[in-house]
């Protein structure tokens, strides 16, 4: 018996993409198209929350900083210039405030990415490799 359904355009899309065998069992094709819709859903869903502009960047990142007591930030790098793309990091100088722990500064990195949407490089001025200092202290745009 040949059971024949219709589907929309993405649909066949999708399980074309999945190279899917004509004779392989309907219950398989169907748990393939699920994690695949799934995996699709997600991936929009990520790049909905994905900051796009250095403005959405200050915008979200402001208030995290701030809440975390930094003195000082800027952006730097793709951001800061205007070249980023999808892949993206957002990179950010800060200046923390006196007794900053390692921890604060893994639960800012972990705020701003779950907030910006994206990795996140932290760094802190004082500590900025001599090789690079020049280039990012040019390209850096102040936050705060």
């Amino acid at each position: 018996m040949v059971t024949t359904i219709q589907v929309d355009e993405s649909t066949k899309e999708m399980l074309e993409k999945l190279k899917i065998h004509k004779r392989q069992p309907f219950n398989e094709v169907i748990l393939e198209l699920i994690k695949a819709k799934e995996n699709s859903q997600k991936t929009e869903e990520k790049q909905k929350k994905m900051v796009n502009s250095l403005e959405e960047v200050k915008k979200l990142a402001i208030p995290i900083l701030k809440a975390h007591k930094i003195k000082k930030a800027a952006v730097f790098g793709s951001f800061a210039r205007g070249d980023f793309d999808n892949k993206s990091d957002v990179d950010i100088l800060i200046e923390p405030p006196e007794g900053f722990s390692l921890f604060d500064l893994a639960g800012l990195h972990l705020n701003l990415e779950d907030t910006l949407g994206r990795k996140v490089d932290v760094m802190i001025y004082d500590s900025i490799n001599p090789l690079i200092k020049d280039k990012v202290m040019k390209e850096k745009k102040d936050i705060i």
